[in-house]
């Protein structure tokens, strides 16, 4: 029999085994403060556009007005256009909620990617090699005639938009947009007359009707959404200048967030709703093609008929 001092011991030694065990095993719970700040400290430590919206499921949007692209209603606030439609379809397609957080220029959008005040640039705009240095762009959402617009009577550049590459010749444009990459590329001899990053781009439009600008570039839709609010006071000079395809933006090294963005324009492409949504709107955007062959086709036909 053991003595009572032996037992006693044997029984303290294996509540210590228990307690200890007990310990190593019980999982660490969180309170809700402590998820916060361990979220906070996550940012802070770098976290990507592309972990956020899968950690939140929302994809924040920035985004800049360009009638019939994204329109603004001055008395609600309420976004519309073919590009609201699209993206908040993007949304739709992958699961995620859309929040139109900012309203940025065509010239400064970068530096909020940047500053991660938005994970994307939710208004397509066209590339350039400034745009692809400094930002990643999805593939093309739709595709656009660029044109030279001047005043209503002006017939300079009717016949040959080149002439405009000439220093008594003003062009307005955007002061870091591709309206500024267009002169300075294809009219470097012309004067700029530039507008702030931040301005509304239909001010282009009326330095060309007050005479301090003689043409700029645009899309047709913009120029056409402008002359039905202003008839008469601008016009198309010549032929299609320029076909642009028009993208989204997220910021540098953010391949991942590109690559749903793009899956997901893929899918509303290929099953018309892109298409279906600019048929929606006074635009003459163009639809990308889709990314099959139908089913029905030959394709070694096909190949003749293109050569």
């Amino acid at each position: 029999m053991k003595p009572l001092y032996l037992s006693v011991l044997t029984l303290i030694l294996a509540g210590v085994v228990s307690y200890a065990t007990t310990k190593a095993v019980q999982p660490t719970i969180l309170s809700d403060e402590a998820t916060v700040v361990e979220k906070t400290a996550n940012k802070k430590t770098g976290e990507s556009a592309y972990d956020r919206v899968m950690r939140t499921g929302t994809i924040r949007c920035g985004y800049a007005l360009w009638p019939p692209f994204m329109n603004k209603n001055p008395n609600t606030g309420q976004l519309s256009g073919f590009n609201f439609d699209i993206f908040s379809d993007i949304g739709t397609e992958l699961g995620f909620k859309i929040e139109w957080v900012e309203e940025a220029g065509f010239g400064n959008y970068i530096e909020g990617l940047k500053t991660k005040r938005y994970d994307a640039m939710c208004q397509t705009v066209w590339p350039d090699s400034a745009r692809f240095k400094n930002s990643l762009v999805t593939l093309p959402a739709h595709y656009h005639k660029v044109h030279i617009v001047t005043r209503a009577g002006d017939v300079r550049f009717d016949k040959d938009w080149r002439i405009l590459n000439d220093s008594q010749y003003r062009a307005s444009v955007v002061d870091g947009d591709i309206t500024d990459t267009i002169a300075r590329t294809y009219f470097p001899k012309a004067q700029l007359v530039s507008l702030p990053q931040a301005a509304d781009a239909r001010q282009m439009f009326t330095e060309i009707e007050t005479g301090k600008a003689d043409a700029t570039f645009v899309d047709y839709g913009f120029y056409l959404d402008y002359d039905r609010q202003n008839p008469g006071k601008l016009k198309i000079a010549g032929d299609v200048f320029k076909v642009y395809g028009s993208v989204f933006s997220v910021n540098n090294g953010e391949l991942m967030l590109k690559n749903l963005l793009d899956n997901a324009i893929i899918a509303l492409t290929n099953s018309g709703r892109i298409e279906q949504i600019l048929r929606q709107h006074p635009t003459t955007a163009m639809s990308p093609a889709p990314t099959y062959l139908p089913l029905s086709l030959d394709v070694e036909t096909q190949l003749k008929q293109g050569q």
